[in-house]
């Protein structure tokens, strides 16, 4: 587990040394790593402290250029893979698109930048566009700190739990809004440049710029034929960089579109990669993908998942699941995803994922989120009862101020990214970006990246613009999704896919999927009679949790309804719901880590 920690300050001899024990604190955490773990530089009024948790060295996905013009550090999924020069950040008195093309070369759209001038000591920071790096940001006395791990600001500001997070977190698995676990620290908004200037005394002078404003897009501006040209150049532009980075990479091949898609760019151009799935012999992703692998001599390795009936292994793992994630994502959930990116990666090599690329497919345009078409209204309160609705009705659960209103704070997190004057087929786009996948999928991108390098193709910002502008009629059905598949790659169209679609076009694709579409309803059909003669049963470490929650469950009764709590305690280990136990534990781990120092 990697991360940075980046203290700004006017200049005092002890950075935040006029905050009650904080410099205590950060000289125990500094003295905390062994020898080769902990890199630091040393500027007057700023000091950056790359570390690491695990035999990797820091500087993997963390890239620092240090010179008498002053200090950068490049953070993120292709830090790493850059060569030559690496980029200054522009100026602010460039408008959004005169700095996207001054910065954008290749590769940066998904890296973080932090720059110090030494010319006038300001502090300029790059975010990435959807938050594959989460920043971190807290006031502390007269500095400002910055790292992508909330849980060692809260340790070294001993901040407390904020409320609203844990609301969001126990009622949906996310935090919406630009908030951590912890008052005070909060995340830096994606896609902009920020600007922090030393002011008079401990006065900093803050600007921002947003770099790519999606609800300036030209949406349905483009034809089928047209989008997928854009998508395609734009992705072989992609596929020829990584090529020249010569990096190592791994892509994941399941039985998807995305995946599938991203292995017949990587044919089309001659990348060289290997290929892995996740699962048993007998599931459909597997069975697929060895299927295409043997046709195209790929080189694949089957991940199995996390199975284990020691206790204290599980417990390792869980623990650093919370460590990588902030305790901003349930411990349980991500263990699974940690164990792949641990045990089934060589060092240095990258893990390139299809995430992002389903907005192609109109993921959010359904019926019932638009009236009278897609073309018209927003049914907000429709969206949030489907897709954002909570686990946990939050009136029984969470004292009365925090319980009450869910939609209304939906709404409220929606709006900060929200476009009314749009409509609802372009809304629904900016949505799932920029809520659903900015704050869940970019919450999972952000953890693994700590791990080693993973990324999406989908995430450069000419990709997405094509997808966004292609007409929303055309998109319907996968067509965009299936035009793509075919003009990379036309073989890979003959293989079935998984969840009853189909890849290729016309009715003989169609005829071909029917053989999936029947196993897939069949398996759906299965699944939910044997649900209903054998009840679910909970996940193998839920009672040693669930004894963890019930010692530990007095830390926020502050903020839970005490009629919950009672609820909670009195429950058997063989039947408490397994999420809610697994996300309160994280909860509380995530507090007892944030007290270590």
């Amino acid at each position: 587990m990697r991360g940075f920690l980046v203290l700004y300050f006017p200049g005092q001899p002890e950075p935040g040394g006029d905050s009650a024990g904080f410099s205590g604190r950060l000289g125990r955490w500094i003295a905390s790593f062994p020898p080769g773990s902990l890199e630091s530089h040393q500027r007057p009024g700023f000091a950056c402290h790359l570390f690491s948790r695990s035999p990797v060295p820091p500087g993997l996905n963390q890239v620092t250029a240090d010179s008498p013009a002053g200090f950068r550090l490049f953070v993120g999924p292709k830090a790493g893979l850059q060569a030559g020069s690496l980029p200054e950040i522009p100026d602010h008195g460039l408008d959004a698109l005169a700095a996207r093309r001054s910065l954008f070369g290749d590769g940066m759209e998904t890296t973080v930048l932090l720059s110090l001038d030494a010319r006038d000591g300001s502090l300029a920071v790059k975010t990435d566009l959807l938050n594959s790096t989460y920043v971190y940001h807290a006031r502390i006395g007269g500095m400002l700190a910055f790292s992508n791990s909330s849980l060692l600001l809260a340790r070294l500001t001993e901040a407390e739990p904020e409320p609203e997070s844990l609301l969001d977190f126990l009622s949906t698995g996310s935090i919406y809004g630009n908030r951590s676990l912890f008052r005070g620290i909060t995340t830096l908004r994606p896609s902009c440049f920020y600007k922090w200037e030393k002011g008079n005394g401990k006065a900093f002078a803050e600007s921002r710029l947003e770099y790519w404003k999606m609800r300036d897009i030209a949406f349905a501006s483009l034809s089928l034929r047209e989008g997928s040209d854009r998508i395609l150049a734009a992705l072989d532009g992609e596929f020829a960089w990584l090529k020249r980075s010569g990096g190592k990479f791994v892509f994941d091949l399941t039985g998807g579109y995305d995946s599938r898609a991203n292995v017949g760019i990587a044919l089309r151009s001659g990348l060289p990669f290997r290929a892995t799935v996740s699962g048993d012999d007998r599931h459909e992703d597997v069975v697929l993908a060895r299927r295409i692998s043997e046709r195209y001599g790929i080189d694949l390795k089957v991940a199995r998942p996390l199975d284990t009936t020691d206790g204290e292994e599980l417990r390792a793992i869980l623990e650093q699941a919370v460590a990588c994630c902030d305790g901003e994502y349930d411990a349980l959930e991500y263990a699974n995803i940690l164990h792949i990116h641990t045990r089934y990666f060589s060092e240095g090599e990258a893990s390139v994922h299809g995430s992002t690329a389903d907005v192609a497919r109109n993921y959010f345009l359904l019926p019932g989120f638009y009236r009278p078409t897609p073309e018209g209204a927003l049914d907000l309160d429709a969206l949030i009862a489907k897709k954002f609705s909570p686990f946990l009705d939050p009136a029984r659960v969470f004292k009365s101020d925090l319980g009450r209103g869910w939609a209304a704070h939906m709404r409220d997190q929606i709006a900060a990214y929200d476009a009314p004057g749009l409509p609802a087929y372009a809304r629904l786009d900016l949505v799932y970006l920029r809520v659903r996948m900015q704050y869940w999928q970019g919450r999972i991108a952000s953890s693994t990246n700590r791990v080693h390098s993973s990324f999406t193709p989908w995430t450069r910002i000419d990709v997405l613009e094509a997808i966004l502008s292609t007409r929303w009629q055309e998109k319907s059905g996968g067509m965009l999704s299936r035009t793509l598949l075919q003009r990379m790659h036309p073989g890979l169209d003959g293989f079935p896919m998984t969840g009853g679609n189909f890849p290729g076009i016309g009715a003989a694709a169609a005829l071909r999927s029917l053989p999936s579409l029947a196993g897939f309803f069949a398996g759906k059909v299965a699944k939910r009679v044997s649900r209903s003669v054998h009840p679910p049963r909970p996940a193998q470490p839920l009672a040693s949790l669930q004894s963890d929650v019930n010692a530990g469950i007095g830390r926020i009764e502050n903020l839970l309804h005490p009629d919950f709590i009672a609820a909670l305690r009195r429950q058997g280990t063989d039947s408490p719901p397994a999420l809610l136990v697994s996300r309160i534990w994280t909860v509380l781990k995530a507090y007892d880590w944030s007290r270590k120092i």
